[in-house]
């Protein structure tokens, strides 16, 4: 199915139905998620798996489904907002938009700092666009960035407010096979020495989780490999050997999206670290909520840039030495970005 809505004309679409309790006949609403189970509140963390029922119905596009699933809090931060992430499981595949295929895992993103619940999804688009420019994960979906749409979402016959439905971190995200021994997604889960390329010793959970392929000490090695090359090697080494361990095009538009959105809390935590040969990593951009000059807690709305001097500063020994060792491709890059993908004009 293809969908082209406005967020706020089907904010406003979706409150004139239901004020006229007439939802069938609301062209452009959108869709409502209804999710029962014995109890959804007091969450004890990600780890707090409940089954449930979901029903789903999107008036505009005449479906209607309910699954079976499980269901448990997604995110770090988010746990502590009332508000929560979901993940949610259904035994049985859907495809609810062009390209992502029958799918099982999903995530339900409360968005909870961003009151307009677009800046996650349309900067991952404008991400999407960009890696697509320069031919990075071509085979995934939104080129391994999320997707999403919004939805108004009820739990347990409480209203829980505008939500957005979107491809979480899983293999299909990334055009992958978990099958692979090869086929791994790290997410740096704090701002840590390890997480910011300063040290190759990670633990996983607190630094490091496996999002795609599991905690083998062979997967934690190769990870290490990665780690160890970046916080220990020299300038000229790492200038020179760099191919065998990073994809360029995808750190030169990891780096230069977070300068441009200021994304200052895609720096270090946050960021997904992919391979799949089990060698050569690309950075992928993933919960872009706060960019644009939205801070953590909501309330700062000015966009801004992110200096060179900051981003070698906040953005870990990655960035230092990527900046250090290639000033003329990161400037080239940066300017073709500016000018093209990430042109103001293009978020309007």
């Amino acid at each position: 199915m293809k969908r082209c809505w406005s967020w706020g004309a089907a904010l406003l679409l979706f409150f004139c139905a239901l004020m006229a309790e007439q939802p069938a006949q609301a062209e452009g609403m959108i869709p409502i998620v209804t999710i029962t189970a014995d109890s959804l509140s007091n969450w004890t963390g990600k780890q707090d798996v409940r089954e449930a029922v979901l029903a789903y119905r999107d008036f505009a596009e005449n479906v209607y489904f309910t699954r079976n699933i499980t269901i448990r809090p997604q995110g770090t931060s988010s746990l502590a907002y009332d508000k929560k992430n979901f993940t949610v499981v259904l035994d049985e595949g859907v495809e609810l938009q062009p390209g992502w295929g029958s799918q099982k895992k999903y995530c339900l993103k409360a968005n909870f700092i961003d009151p307009t619940q677009a800046a996650n999804v349309v900067s991952a688009r404008l991400a999407g666009e960009m890696y697509r420019s320069h031919h990075l994960l071509e085979n995934a979906p939104n080129n391994g960035m999320i997707d999403g749409f919004p939805v108004w979402v009820i739990l347990n016959g409480q209203d829980a407010g505008l939500y957005t439905w979107n491809i979480p971190k899983a293999d299909w995200m990334f055009a992958m096979d978990e099958a692979d021994e090869n086929h791994i997604v790290m997410c740096a889960e704090d701002s840590t020495p390890a997480c910011g390329f300063r040290q190759k010793d990670f633990e996983v959970g607190p630094d490091w989780s496996f999002e795609v392929g599991e905690a083998t000490p062979e997967n934690i090695q190769k990870f290490k490999r990665l780690l160890t090359f970046v916080s220990t090697s020299s300038d000229d080494y790492f200038k020179e050997h760099l191919s065998e361990y990073l994809d360029l095009d995808a750190c030169l538009d990891y780096f230069c999206f977070v300068m441009i959105s200021f994304g200052a809390d895609n720096q270090a935590k946050n960021m997904l670290m992919a391979t799949y040969d089990g060698m050569v990593w690309m950075p992928v951009l993933y919960d872009m909520d706060s960019t644009w000059g939205i801070n953590w807690d909501g309330k700062s709305s000015v966009v801004q840039v992110i200096p060179w001097e900051d981003l070698v500063g906040g953005g870990g020994n990655l960035a230092q030495k990527l900046i250090r060792n290639f000033p003329d491709e990161f400037r080239s890059r940066y300017c073709e970005l500016r000018g093209g993908v990430n042109n103001p004009s293009g978020l309007l």
